[in-house]
Formats: C-alpha cells, structure tokens, sequence
C-alpha cells in the first residue's frame, strides 16, 4: 500500500492588519469560509498576532472553536505586505463581500478595507 499524504482537515483563519491610524488598528481573523471569527483594536500592528490568538496566546480561541468546532481550526498571520496578494486571504474576503447579509457567514459589521502598503 502506498503512502498518501493527507492535506490538513482543519478550517483556515487568516489574521491580517485592515488598517487604522496610529494607536488604533483594526485586526481581524477571518476563516476561509468569509465568516469574520475574531477582531481586535491595537494600538500597534506587534500587538495583533497575541490579540488574535497567534503565537502562544488563547485569545479569541473560543470564538474560533464556537465557529468551526474545538480545535477544529488553525490560524495563520498574513503580513501587511502580502494582505492583497495572499491567495487564502483574498478567497476569505470574496467569500465575506459575496455572503452579504446571510446569517450563515458573520460579517460582525466589519468592513474589510485591508491595510493600505507603504
């Protein structure tokens, strides 16, 4: 029997910088389903992997899990200078902008505007 590898089962979240102004920035954590899972305001663009769960901190797991079951998920941090190119990011943001205001896909009154690049 040959070996298969197996692609991960467990739904993305992408965490991502959407902009702001000094002290105030918008972060967000959105699954691959378009759904808006997780959202914070820092006043700094380090603080937002801790603030969404990344890197060690629990911050926002239970909204994760609530959104696709427990542990049942994983998070990925998008780089500033990759948010309007990172494929997985912008399938999420389609998904988000197409969902409209179906109860099925949480825009949690969120408008993604994505940090503007520098």
């Amino acid at each position: 029997m040959s070996e298969v590898n197996q692609v991960s089962a467990k739904k993305k979240i992408y965490g991502f910088n959407n902009g702001g102004s000094p002290g105030c920035y918008k972060a967000i954590a959105i699954g691959e389903d378009g759904s808006v899972v997780g959202s914070h305001i820092c006043s700094s663009e380090a603080f937002m992997r801790h603030d969404l769960g990344i890197n060690g901190s629990d911050w926002k797991h239970d909204s994760y899990d609530k959104h696709f079951g427990e542990g049942n998920w994983e998070i990925e941090w998008v780089p500033s200078d990759q948010v309007k190119s990172h494929p997985g990011l912008l399938k999420a943001i389609e998904l988000n902008a197409a969902a409209g205001d179906s109860p099925v896909h949480d825009k949690a009154g969120v408008t993604i505007t994505m940090a503007e690049q520098s």
